[in-house]
């Protein structure tokens, strides 16, 4: 009886230390086999690596901003400017536009209708500085010199190269004059202002406006009626159309 007790009790003692001894934690060192590779901690970098260098999103960059660099460029060329005032135009900037041409004279008669249309294009070229719209204008008819104190070759040039050096802008002064008042001459010629052919000893509180409206002061009034002449800038027409004179 006592043998048999001793054989249960150490049957037991067996047990128990069989039991402790598989109920140890587990190792804490990573499996160093191939299946390590499945383990989330190794597959962090590899999504990290994936998603910075993710190259759709660099190309889509790239091309955006190239695309940007070629809008940028085509908008930013240059465009007409005004130079074309060295040439013979039209220029891409005008004079502002005035009352326009005067179509009476000072007496209330009509201008002689071939003289109104030379006005006209004479009036609408130099808003525009349109020097090759002038230069056969200014050419004449052959027969007859055109005066401007200089030869008749040398006019448009002259005033091309005053516009264009920002010395003087002799086209503007003709677009005043022809929004000026005419006259007429003894001979027949259409003058702009009417001033040039009447009587500075004869002008009154009107004729005095008008000359303050092309520019005269004051002293230049006085002065004009002391000389007893007009000596100012005049335009010319003859009867038939042809532009004689900026003198």
């Amino acid at each position: 009886m006592t043998a048999v007790r001793g054989g249960v009790l150490l049957a037991s003692l067996i047990l128990v230390v069989a039991g402790c001894g598989d109920s140890k934690p587990a190792p804490t060192t990573p499996p160093s086999g191939p299946d390590s590779v499945v383990a989330p901690s190794t597959q962090v970098p590899t999504v990290e690596v994936t998603t910075t260098e993710d190259p759709t999103t660099s190309t889509s960059t790239s091309t955006s901003t190239t695309s940007t660099t070629s809008t940028s460029t085509s908008t930013t060329e240059p465009g007409p400017t005004t130079s074309t005032i060295a040439g013979d135009g039209p220029s891409d900037t005008t004079l502002p536009h005035g009352p326009g041409v005067v179509t009476a004279l000072i007496t209330g008669e009509a201008l002689p209708a071939a003289v109104a249309t030379t006005a006209e294009q004479v009036y609408e070229a130099s808003l525009r500085h349109y020097f090759g719209a002038l230069r056969p204008l200014v050419a004449g008819d052959g027969r007859r010199r055109f005066r401007t104190g200089y030869t008749t070759g040398e006019a448009v040039e002259r005033w091309k190269k005053a516009v264009a050096d920002g010395s003087d802008d002799p086209l503007a002064r003709i677009a005043r004059l022809l929004e000026s008042t005419p006259g007429r001459t003894v001979e027949g010629d259409v003058v702009y202002p009417y001033l040039a052919v009447k009587d500075p000893a004869t002008w009154d509180a009107i004729d005095d406006q008008a000359a303050a409206a092309l520019g005269f002061s004051p002293e230049s009034i006085a002065a004009t009626k002391d000389k007893g002449r007009y000596l100012d800038q005049r335009l010319v027409f003859s009867a038939d159309g042809v532009w004689r004179a900026f003198a």
